[in-house]
């Protein structure tokens, strides 16, 4: 064994001082703690930027922790940082297509697609994905080169342990946001290729790289990388949560998940941490807190999520939390962490710190303030949603009155992200009482979604805006508006239909859509302002609708001819909030000719997180018992809505990407209907969705936009992808159960 250096004596004994020291952060195991320890280190890092590429795998974990920070609490700034670095490099991942490490920042730009329901962020990775399986390299992962036996390894395959950490997540993210289980497959296949050349069965652990297998530690132990093995335990959950419950390979990863983590909790410093040298700890003698903070957060992973034991391993995370709040000074810089290397080293010290150690303290604290509501409200109502087929953005809904709980102080918490998420109170029968709690969420193919609902009154209230608006404008001659975080509408009332100058003439129960680019309410800002048709950085009203259907609105057809309402004659708001808003309208009688009439009472829902707007009419027809009709848009060249026009009428939708307008932008319009539908096209170039419409039925549509000036979807097959994706979903409604 080779003796030590002074110098190396010097640096054990100031890391010893240092992590007994008085703690440089609070340690508090409660959530504002954890929090406000987590929103520091955050901000350091953040205002030191460490080098100029953000796609590069070090701070692709930093994004990674930043944005499961963030989305523990929306309202904090860290998202807003992800979208605008994504955004700046057009959602690609880095250049190097094959290596790993070129995949890490993948799973921040995901984790922003899933949040926002936003394609664009996912295509540029799909396609790269999608490259790889066309080209798939198959060469061995290494290759021993010259006399010395040394290996070279194969950068295009997941070759060294750390791969683990930065490509399998980003792969089946990819698998469970489109469905498509070509990415999980290669995922499993190359996961167990490095697990095969690189686990020691023996001992537990992964080698850092084929040239490690046989090398030994100053103590003569097998020499296992502290960050290495930090970085395949923090990989393996972020993969978990993304498999389907039934996958027949998810019991390997758990498993595996496990087995680790039996083995590196005994391997623990007396001081909290791990050492850079898991079985020689005293080579160097050392605390590292980037491999540390990985534990830290697989381990309350494993205990939030019920594969490890919480009496076993949360004493475990108590103290690596300790160790990391000591190591981090009152700025929020997390020191004592190893550089950029490949083994173990003693070149670090209190003052070292790296963007991905950042990044894991950020994943462990998510997990930690997780782990505190949880605990103190174990006896929370459990709302369980079942997995759906794909990828969808859906509005939850629990019987209020089975969850037996106040209105004041409720919270719903996401056991998934660890976030208190914006809720309402439905009155779905119009009593007056409520009877549904209602909130917003994503979900995923194959995965359940679990949350709890209590009564708390410590806890951060989340943001409940009534981003889901609408009202009556008599200020702007009748209009009626509605919104929500993605987009406005808006139908047109009695006064814009008087003659200058009372009204502007103008008879037509055409839908009329504002594009924005903000998530926050607009309506009221830009009726006050009164000028809305240049974007002035929230986005603009350019559309064009006049007596058309515009983006939705409904005709009869009869007798080759479209027969539409004028303006709508009353209207009465129903609800306005966080998670929906809702409104009612009636329409005069339309002459259809040969004494057929008919008359609409139409309720207008919109749910938060949808570009789709649900229209229910009931219809009193008089002269026949059933007429034609539905909804159309307008893709007209007069009014310059001549775009790349989808119709698929066998399966009730029409999609339609108009050309661009003089700021380079477009506007997107769809429709669809819960069946088949005839396409028939108006005089005045509406593409209408005609189905039988019987006297006293209800009859449902749903209208939608989107508008690349928002970033969202940028083409017209994303926008294709998405009416169909919404159109499935509507018509499978989730399965929810409550505990």
């Amino acid at each position: 064994m080779k003796s030590r250096s002074p110098r190396f004596f010097l640096s054990s004994i100031a890391a010893a001082a240092s992590l007994c020291a008085a703690a440089q952060l609070p340690d508090a195991f409660d959530a504002a703690t954890v929090a406000s320890n987590g929103c520091k280190v955050a901000d350091w890092m953040i205002a030191h930027p460490m080098r100029a590429n953000h796609k590069d795998w070090s701070y692709g974990a930093f994004y990674a922790g930043l944005v499961a920070f963030g989305l523990a609490d929306p309202a904090l700034p860290y998202l807003d940082v992800v979208r605008e670095r994504g955004a700046g490099y057009s959602w690609k991942p880095d250049d190097r297509m094959y290596d790993a490490n070129s995949h890490c920042i993948a799973q921040a730009w995901l984790e922003i697609a899933r949040a926002d329901d936003n394609p664009a962020a996912l295509a540029p990775y799909r396609s790269t994905c999608d490259f790889i399986l066309g080209a798939r390299v198959r060469s061995p992962l290494a290759r021993r080169v010259g006399a010395s036996g040394r290996f070279v390894l194969n950068w295009d395959r997941w070759s060294w342990c750390d791969a683990l950490f930065m490509a399998p997540p980003s792969w089946a993210k990819l698998a469970a946001m489109t469905g498509d289980d070509r990415y999980r497959d290669f995922m499993i296949s190359e996961y167990r290729a490095t697990h095969a050349r690189l686990f020691d069965r023996d001992a537990h652990l992964f080698y850092r790289d084929a040239n490690f297998v046989d090398k030994k530690t100053p103590g003569g132990e097998k020499t296992f990388w502290g960050r290495g093995m930090g970085w395949v335990l923090a990989g393996l959950p972020l993969v978990i949560r993304e498999l389907p419950d039934d996958l027949r390979t998810r019991p390997w990863f758990e498993g595996l998940f496990k087995e680790m983590c039996e083995k590196v909790k005994t391997l623990q410093r007396s001081d909290g941490a791990w050492g850079p040298s898991l079985l020689d700890q005293k080579n160097p003698d050392l605390p590292e807190m980037s491999g540390t903070a990985f534990f830290c957060y697989a381990f309350m992973w494993g205990v939030n999520n019920g594969l490890l034991d919480e009496g076993d391993y949360l004493p475990c995370v108590k103290r690596a939390w300790t160790a990391m709040c000591r190591s981090t000074n009152e700025e929020g810089r997390f020191g004592w962490v190893q550089p950029i290397g490949e083994r173990p080293e003693n070149d670090f010290g209190a003052n070292s710190t790296e963007t991905y150690a950042a990044g894991g303290f950020l994943l462990a604290a998510s997990e930690i303030r997780k782990y505190a509501v949880l605990a103190a409200h174990r006896d929370a109502k459990r709302v369980r949603v079942a997995p759906v087929a794909r990828y969808r953005v859906a509005t939850v809904e629990v019987d209020w009155k089975t969850l037996g709980l106040a209105e004041k102080d409720l919270v719903v918490f996401d056991l998934r992200d660890g976030a208190s998420l914006p809720h309402q109170l439905w009155d779905d029968d119009g009593d007056g009482a409520p009877d549904k709690l209602i909130f917003s969420s994503t979900f995923v193919a194959g995965v359940t979604r679990e949350f709890r609902v209590f009564n708390d009154s410590s806890l951060k209230r989340p943001d409940m805006t009534a981003v889901c608006f609408g009202r009556h404008a008599p200020d702007r001659l009748d209009d009626y508006l509605w919104e929500n975080d993605k987009a406005a509408w808006r139908i047109y009332g009695p006064g814009v239909s008087q003659p200058p100058p009372k009204g502007e003439g103008l008879v037509s129960s055409g839908i009329d859509v504002w594009s924005k680019k903000v998530r926050y309410p607009i309506i009221d800002k830009w009726l006050k302002l009164g000028h809305y048709h240049k974007d002035s950085g929230e986005g603009m009203d350019a559309y064009k609708v006049g007596t058309a259907r515009g983006a939705g609105g409904f005709a009869v057809w009869r007798g080759g001819k479209a027969f539409a309402a004028g303006n709508w004659k009353t209207q009465r708001r129903i609800a306005t909030g966080p998670v929906r808003t809702a409104f009612e309208v009636t329409y005069a009688p339309v002459d259809c000719g040969d004494g057929v009439s008919v008359e609409e009472t139409r309720v207008v829902t919109l749910d938060r997180g949808s570009r789709f707007t649900k229209h229910a009419a009931t219809f009193r027809i008089k002269g026949a018992k059933e007429v034609l009709g539905g909804p159309g848009v307008n893709v007209s060249a007069q009014k310059e809505h001549n775009g790349e026009v989808t119709a698929r009428p066998d399966k009730g939708w029409i999609a339609n990407f108009e050309p661009r307008m003089k700021d380079r932008t477009s506007i997107l319009t769809a429709v669809f209907t819960p069946g088949e539908a005839a396409l028939q096209t108006t005089d005045e170039g509406d593409l209408l969705l005609v189905r039988k419409v019987k006297d006293g039925e209800r009859f449902a549509w749903w209208a939608g936009q989107a508008w690349t000036g928002r970033g969202e979807v940028l083409d017209a097959r994303q926008w294709a992808e998405c009416v169909e994706r919404e159109r499935d979903a509507a018509l499978k409604p989730i399965s929810v159960d409550v505990h």
